[in-house]
């Protein structure tokens, strides 16, 4: 990889890196005051009565967090590994009786050490692929992009259950 090139994919993944920990912060801002009958009485509209509710949400990036991150680290130490699905919604289930702050604190920790552990990679490393289960052919770069787009779509869904209570 030409110099050039080089340095551009750098300002690239550091750009990814500040949106990663940005998200984590904007999720904090979104959640404060927010009382855990507004956590869990509202659900997303665009489901029914089978949207999740915001501790669900906040559950599941924490949850995810985790995962995306083992995927990297696969992707890092074996050649080109084929990644599992998750039923999200199952998983959702389970989150009734969570406090969101709890899971938005060990969100916060788990993003601290993804962060840490991208910094921590070589160029070549950011272009070690993987398989998704959904996406086909996957990189660490695509990796790093995942938490930044899963994190917007949450976001934007945490905003909407929100909304319904105005």
């Amino acid at each position: 990889m030409n110099s050039d090139i080089a340095a551009q994919f750098k300002r690239i993944h550091e750009r990814q890196l500040t949106i990663m920990q940005n998200d984590v912060l904007t999720i904090g801002h979104i959640l404060k005051g927010v009382t855990r009958e507004q956590a869990t009485q509202f659900r997303d509209p665009n489901d029914g009565d089978k949207g999740w509710t915001v501790l669900q949400v906040v559950c599941h990036l924490r949850d995810f967090d985790p995962i995306f991150l083992a995927r990297t680290r696969q992707m890092v130490n074996e050649a080109n590994p084929a990644f599992v699905g998750y039923d999200v919604d199952a998983m959702a289930a389970k989150y009734g009786n969570e406090d969101l702050m709890t899971a938005y604190d060990q969100l916060v920790e788990s993003r601290k050490q993804a962060v840490e552990y991208f910094k921590s990679l070589s160029d070549e490393q950011w272009l070690c692929p993987g398989t998704h289960p959904i996406y086909g052919p996957f990189s660490v770069t695509d990796q790093a992009q995942q938490y930044c787009s899963h994190d917007s779509i949450h976001i934007e869904q945490i905003l909407k259950i929100l909304a319904q209570q105005y």
